[in-house]
């Protein structure tokens, strides 16, 4: 019986060990890939949200151009940058209206963020040529990337004629 007992023995403390080394560096390898993973995903979601902020504004730059009120500023002549927002949509000749500044720092949602919105999205569309009786725009979304050591960006060119 004695000779039985000797032989059920444990495991080492080194054993042990080991083996919790072993799991640490899978767990850890599992969660650097999940977060990696994760930034990528939001990082594209936020690609996505300001191309469709942008597509929203080339929207809007049609509906100024076919119903603008004539005593807004014509398009053609707008040179400093400037965005467009929506005051009233059941209404086309009053649908969008030019802003500048504070105003073109929009949500995902596409109105103006409120203080500490992230991520905020600053809009801004630029007069890049006049062609015949057209004029093509430069629009471009920029705001803080996912990592926060710089920041991201998407543009699309536009032609209202």
């Amino acid at each position: 019986m004695t000779l039985h007992r000797l032989r059920e023995r444990g495991d080492t403390i080194i054993e042990v060990l080991f083996a919790i080394a072993v799991m640490s560096a899978v767990l850890t390898a599992a969660y650097v890939t999940t977060n990696r993973n994760y930034l990528i995903m939001r990082d594209a979601q936020e690609h996505t949200d300001a191309l469709k902020l942008l597509e929203r504004q080339t929207e809007s730059l049609r509906t100024y151009n076919d119903y603008g009120d004539p005593e807004h500023q014509n398009l053609a002549s707008q040179t400093d940058p400037f965005c467009m927002t929506i005051t009233h949509s059941d209404l086309p000749d009053s649908a969008v209206v030019l802003a500048s500044g504070a105003s073109c720092v929009l949500d995902t949602t596409g109105t103006p963020a409120a203080s500490g919105t992230e991520p905020a999205y600053t809009i801004k569309i630029v007069n890049k040529s006049t062609l015949g009786n057209g004029v093509v725009f430069t629009l471009t979304a920029v705001w803080d990337n996912v990592t926060g050591t710089g920041q991201d960006q998407a543009q699309i060119e536009y032609g209202v004629y």
